[in-house]
Parts: C-alpha cells; structure tokens; sequence
C-alpha cells in the first residue's frame, strides 16, 4: 500500500470508531444507527448534485451493496443491545480481512506480498484473542455483523473499480442506503414516533455522525480504488484498537488486560501492512 494509501485508511478508522461509539453509548440505538445514515444521505445528496450519479456499469454492484449495507445496519445494532463495544466492534471487524483477502484475490484479482499477508495475519490472530470466551448470545450477532462486512467491503470495491469514481459510487450508495433503512423502520409505528422525535431534536448530531461515517467509508473506498481490498480491509480493522481503548477509558467498561496486548500484535500488522 502507498503512504496515501495507508493515511486515508488509519483516518477513516478513528471516524469509524467515533461514530459507533454514539451509537453504542444511545440510549435508543437502532434510532441513532438510523440518524447516522440519514444524516450520511443527506450530505451524499449535496455531493451528487456537484460529482454526478455513477455509471450504469457499477449499478449491480449498488444493489447488491445498499442490501448489505441496510443488514448491517440492523446487525450491528442488534450486536451492541447484546455486547458492549470493545466486544462486539473487535468481533465483528475481525472477520473482515482474511474473508476480504480471499475474495479480492479469487474475485477481483488482487495480489498481496509476502509483508502484507504477514501483516494480515497478525492482526487477525491478534483480533481474534479479543473475543475470548464470551457467551454465546453476546457473540452471535457481532459474527453475523462481520459476514456483512466482508460482503459489503467486497461488493463496494467491486462497485467503486467498475465505476471508476470513488465519489459518486459512494454518494449514491448513502442514499439508497437509507432509503432502504428508512422504508424498513417505518414498517413499525413506534419507531415512526421515535424517528419524528430524532428529526425534531437531533439535527446536529445526525449531521455529525452522518458526516464522520460518509467520510470514514469514503476514505476507504478512496484507498481500495488503487490498492488490494485484502490490505485495505486490514489496515482499516485496526480501528478495533481505538475501539478497545474506548470502551476502557471512555465508555469505562471492563476491558481484560489480554485485549490490550492482542492491541499492540495488531499495531504491528498495520505497520508491516504500511511497509
């Protein structure tokens, strides 16, 4: 990967963990999930009237995307009502790479060197200590959350190589996003209510979540343009890292001391990854 390359990734992973830290600390998460993307949509539409919408050919792989992207959503909610974040955002991200590194090989043609599924390797093993032996309801969804990932991650660099503008791919894909979000929420009345109530009183921060998570997935889609999605896909879960550190320190939950040196193998992924 380019030094470029690798600045994007490591960006767009602390505006990751900041944004699912506000939702993972809500006191109504699935409406705060949903602002986020709302407010995501909103700044995506301002940009597509300047970029453009993309071109006919990635439109496939938009579809594919936006249905993906609307099952996270929900997984990923589901996962933080049953674990806390620095358990549920280290499981759920430590399925990406080796799944991403395999498909991008076998799909796309990517190739690795030798430094890179070294450093692939180790934050996956290092990752994958975080979970530890945890219950089964507290892992399940944060599993689930993960197969969603490595999907969307796969389908978006496909969509993102075939249109050939990283900008409007991801513009567009924000918004039928939550178009889809939305249209699923409103289905149940109660959520009708709660979503009014968030657009009433929450303008400011759905504007900043929104923003921090449009700019977190297009800074990736940006590296994964030029750059294998395997090595992408790694370098941006070491945001499981500040998530560990986050949820000690700032969400003050109970963190074993494990997590931290699992931490420090995957910093050291990132940085053969960066070689």
């Amino acid at each position: 990967m380019t030094a470029s390359a690798v600045g994007l990734v490591l960006l767009a992973a602390v505006l990751h963990v900041a944004w699912n830290s506000f939702v993972r600390s809500s006191g109504d998460r699935l409406v705060a999930m949903w602002s986020v993307v709302i407010g995501g949509a909103l700044i995506a539409m301002l940009v597509l009237v300047v970029v453009g919408p993309p071109r006919g050919a990635s439109l496939g792989w938009l579809t594919l995307s936006t249905l993906l992207h609307v099952g996270y959503g929900f997984s990923l909610v589901a996962a933080y009502e049953r674990s806390e974040l620095s358990v549920a955002y280290p499981i759920a991200r430590s399925m990406a790479p080796p799944l991403v590194t395999i498909g991008g090989v076998g799909l796309l043609g990517d190739s690795l060197s030798a430094v890179e599924v070294i450093g692939i390797a180790g934050i996956s093993i290092a990752i994958a200590t975080l979970i530890g032996r945890r219950p089964r309801n507290s892992i399940v969804w944060p599993l689930i959350t993960g197969l969603f990932i490595a999907g969307y991650s796969l389908s978006d660099g496909a969509g993102v190589r075939a249109n050939g503008n990283s900008v409007q791919f991801i513009s567009l894909l924000f918004v039928t996003h939550a178009t889809g979000f939305t249209a699923i929420l409103s289905l149940n009345g109660s959520h009708r209510s709660r979503m009014r109530e968030a657009l009433a009183r929450r303008k400011t921060s759905m504007l900043i979540g929104g923003a921090t998570g449009y700019a977190a997935y297009l800074l990736v889609l940006i590296a994964a343009r030029t750059n294998p999605l395997g090595a992408v896909s790694a370098l941006r879960e070491t945001s499981t890292i500040l998530a560990v550190f986050v949820g000690a320190f700032i969400l003050k939950e109970s963190v074993p001391r494990r997590a931290f040196l699992a931490a420090g193998l995957a910093a050291l992924g990132s940085v053969l990854i960066a070689l």
